[in-house]
């Protein structure tokens, strides 16, 4: 039987760390909290939820805050 595990992790960096993360724990699912960014993050930040929901490698849950 396996345990769930809540791991806050911060994925701001870029999409493919998120990948590689939830392939090394085996995981089942990644749930991510999506926010609204201001104008010059917007510009500056790599959009991981929209990079990560195009080709999921596990089932991706999307959390709006």
């Amino acid at each position: 039987m396996r345990n769930n595990i809540l791991l806050p992790t911060d994925f701001s960096d870029n999409a493919w760390s998120a990948a590689v993360y939830t392939l090394k724990l085996f995981a089942d699912t990644l749930a991510m909290v999506n926010y609204k960014h201001s104008f010059i993050e917007a510009i500056i930040i790599e959009p991981v939820i929209k990079k990560i929901g195009f080709h999921p490698m596990v089932p991706f849950l999307v959390i709006p805050e």
